[in-house]
């Protein structure tokens, strides 16, 4: 039977494609097949091909099974905005159920799918639906990427109340220290560590390179946790 997360983040630019990327080639490593998925996709280019986003290309490199760009991304708008304003934007009808339906018909066809929600977990996507709804349709527990930043625990504690509201499950979470900019670090760990009702998976340091291959290799024992 396929497994799968939908991975989301206390904000944006917090590193969630570097660690769904990185989990994927985790998960492969430990015997698994995977895919990906990126419902909405902003800012993204013009190709011959059409539109494509660069973090798409990304979770595609990771995975190690086949599927089609429109598969693995099948929204992707150009306008660098929130989704529900690049929607607007381009004149583009979204609709939960639909990127719901796409993704569990593509869950059937690896082991591992692994979902990068679109921006926090209060995103919108249309107007009445969030992210939070996208990953209620979808049915899969959710991974919290913590940008270990100043500021995180309000974010967090905004992050996990939501997905209480939604009766949304956590599987876990990472801590990314994304912009080096943190301070105190141990004791910001210590306290999310109490107040997420979930396993910390693994803590990620600043680099000012991270390499992706070193991540997958950290990120092993996060992968075998999730897999038990």
């Amino acid at each position: 039977m396929s497994r799968g997360l939908f991975i989301t983040g206390t904000d944006i630019g917090v590193g969630k494609t570097l660690i769904t990327s990185a989990l994927l080639q985790a998960l492969g490593a430990a015997g698994y097949t995977t895919l990906a998925m990126k419902p909405v996709a902003t800012g993204c280019w013009q190709t011959s091909d059409g539109l494509r986003s660069e973090d798409a290309e990304n979770l595609i490199s990771a995975m190690n099974q086949d599927a089609s760009y429109r598969e693995v991304n099948p929204v992707a708008l150009e306008t660098t905005a929130e989704p529900i304003i690049s929607a607007m934007q381009n004149q583009i009808d979204l609709t939960t159920d639909e990127l719901a339906a796409q993704a569990i018909s593509l869950s059937g066809r690896a082991d591992w799918l692994l979902i990068e929600g679109p921006g926090g977990i209060q995103t919108p996507i249309t107007g009445k639906d969030t992210a939070a709804d996208l990953a209620l349709a979808i049915g899969f527990p959710v991974l919290l990427i913590v940008g270990l930043c100043n500021g995180c625990l309000s974010h967090t504690a905004l992050s996990v109340e939501s997905l209480k509201q939604k009766g949304l499950r956590i599987a876990g979470w990472i801590g990314n220290e994304h912009d080096g900019a943190m301070t105190e670090l141990d004791p910001t760990v210590h306290t999310l560590e109490k107040k997420i009702p979930a396993d910390c998976l693994a803590i990620i340091r600043w680099q000012p390179r991270l390499d992706p291959q070193k991540l997958a290799r950290q990120l092993h024992p996060a992968a075998e946790k999730i897999s038990r």
